[in-house]
């Protein structure tokens, strides 16, 4: 993988948390996941030469899109999510803690430790009746 593509990689992490910390107006929140979708599309069609490892960054790279379009223009995390350690809401911290804060959000998929934490298990109904 070359120099550019990881730092264009950090570079997109940095823009969602960014976008989350400032809540822009809906114009701009949209034209930021245009530049994103580019610029990862571009990461996506970028060629490491093994199979492997050009499957696995291509898959984040997706995956990364869809994130960002979630938190970024489909809620508002800033107000719907919430830390279970939080006192004050994240909206009213400073700019560096909403980065912060933002940035967790974004590279934490399973949102542990907020109110909308995924579970690891999943409750399955016995096929068999137990006696």
């Amino acid at each position: 993988m070359l120099k550019f593509e990881v730092l264009l990689l950090v570079l997109l992490d940095l823009l969602v948390s960014a976008l989350i910390a400032l809540r822009p107006t809906a114009f701009w929140r949209l034209t930021a996941l245009a530049l994103h979708g580019g610029a990862s599309l571009y990461l996506i069609f970028a060629n490491e030469g093994t199979t492997s490892q050009d499957y696995f960054f291509r898959v984040n790279t997706a995956t990364k899109i869809f994130i960002a379009f979630h938190l970024v223009y489909l809620s508002d995390p800033l107000v719907e999510y919430r830390h279970e350690r939080d006192t004050i809401p994240p909206v009213k911290r400073s700019f560096l803690y909403r980065m912060y804060w933002a940035t967790c959000v974004s590279l934490n998929n399973r949102e542990i430790g907020l109110n909308c934490q995924v579970s690891i298990f999943f409750r399955v109904k016995a096929l068999v009746p137990t006696i």
